[in-house]
């Protein structure tokens, strides 16, 4: 036993300075190309322009803000760009790991250290997502303690690091056990509309177009890797051409449909912790994606492995293969020496769709399998380990099932 105590400490150390590597050595993707051009308009153009002329630009304000530091701190060096660039994203990532840490142990700390995919996303690929999934953990393990102010804020941080948190807000609006917790919740998620308003006065309808009405690359995963080969097939054509068009179109409607049917049946019958719901959304994101970016594997990454170790293993794994070989085969040829930058393009390459359908297909399982559990009132976070129900003070310890909106809370 002492000697697992000594094992989990060393094999954090190991992730993290997988990590470090990775973040001090490479430049990443072309991401890390595309945050530069952004960081130039916003510090030309200011905010409110950049959204009117940049269609591609669909981040948070506070985001774009720090591009400009960013680049401006690396005198436009596109590798010290990329190393402050990554820096909100390992910040995320010490985040989770002290999370986990609380929630589950030093092991379950020590597993999310080493999963490839949040490793990948964080220190290589040049993007912000590891923070927002760092803090939606944050906001769910809080709501699950009964911090429903608190929640509020960490979501409207996670809102201010990109809009993808957005699909999990009715699970806290709709779970809110009382008429104060959804004041509280109100207030702290209200936060996340202040950086918005100043460019909002002047861009609103060019904001609304770049970052709700968007849509990632229609590339081969998902219900997509099935159907664009079909599509190129004069065989296959005229019956997967509809299908396509219908996922296309019906994704986002799926998504955040799914998360209001989660929290409902949650409230109604399944009794589901908000660590349970999240996971569960984050993960029908990925599922019904119309869009997809090899980043957004790290949403549902510390969620899933907090619910459940060995699902959460099973996707750190199978998208961190994915992503891996994605990363691999759009390496841009260079001197030795030279930082590793892989340049994405379509259609994804060779064996890489395939990789990718196994980690979606073990997603859409692990899915039915934990709300066909819930709604037997079978323990649906039996691998979980560190997850204890029974017990009111633990994260995932579920709501009295007769406590409804607008009934008084509990002392304390």
């Amino acid at each position: 036993m002492r000697a697992m105590r000594r094992l989990w400490p060393a094999l954090i150390a190991i992730g993290v300075l997988a990590r470090l590597w990775l973040w001090w050595t490479t430049i990443g993707s072309n991401d890390v190309i595309g945050w530069a051009n952004h960081a130039d308009h916003v510090g030309r153009l200011g905010l409110a322009e950049t959204y009117r002329t940049e269609r591609l630009y669909n981040h948070p304000p506070l985001a774009g803000l720090y591009s400009v530091w960013a680049l401006a701190t690396a005198n436009h060096d596109v590798l010290a760009f990329a190393r402050l660039l990554k820096l909100p994203a390992l910040l995320g990532e010490v985040l989770a790991m002290v999370l986990l840490a609380r929630h589950g142990g030093a092991r379950l700390a020590a597993l999310y250290a080493l999963l490839p995919a949040p490793i990948l996303v964080a220190a290589y690929h040049g993007n912000t997502d590891t923070l927002y999934a760092a803090l939606t953990l944050l906001a769910a393990l809080l709501w699950d303690r009964g911090r429903h102010g608190l929640a509020g804020l960490a979501m409207a941080a996670a809102l201010n690091v990109k809009l993808i948190p957005l699909v999990l807000v009715p699970l806290f609006v709709l779970s809110a056990p009382s008429w104060g917790a959804l004041a509280r919740l109100s207030l702290g998620l209200a936060l996340a509309i202040v950086p918005y308003v100043p460019p909002l006065l002047s861009a609103g309808e060019a904001m609304y177009r770049n970052m709700v009405a968007y849509n990632s690359s229609a590339d081969e995963w998902g219900f997509l890797a099935l159907l664009n080969d079909a599509e190129r097939s004069p065989s296959t054509r005229a019956l997967a051409t509809p299908l396509r068009e219908a996922v296309l179109f019906l994704g986002r409607y799926l998504i955040m449909g799914g998360a209001v049917v989660i929290a409902l049946a949650s409230r109604l019958r399944l009794r589901l912790s908000m660590l349970e719901q999240t996971a569960l959304a984050s993960s029908l994101f990925l599922f019904f994606a119309p869009g997809f970016g090899i980043q957004y594997v790290a949403f549902p990454a510390p969620l899933l492995l907090a619910v459940s170790t060995g699902v959460g293993v099973f996707w750190g794994v199978a998208s961190g293969v994915f992503a891996g070989a994605l990363y691999g085969s759009y390496l841009v040829d260079g001197d030795a020496g030279d930082p590793w930058y892989s340049s994405f393009r379509a259609p994804f390459p060779g064996y890489c769709p395939e990789l990718g359908v196994i980690a979606w297909a073990g997603l859409g399982a692990w899915i039915y399998l934990h709300l066909r559990a819930a709604s037997r009132g079978t323990p649906a976070n039996s691998a979980a380990g560190p997850t204890d129900h029974d017990n009111p003070a633990d994260p995932g310890h579920r709501a009295d099932p007769g406590q409804q909106l607008g009934e008084p809370e509990p002392a304390g």
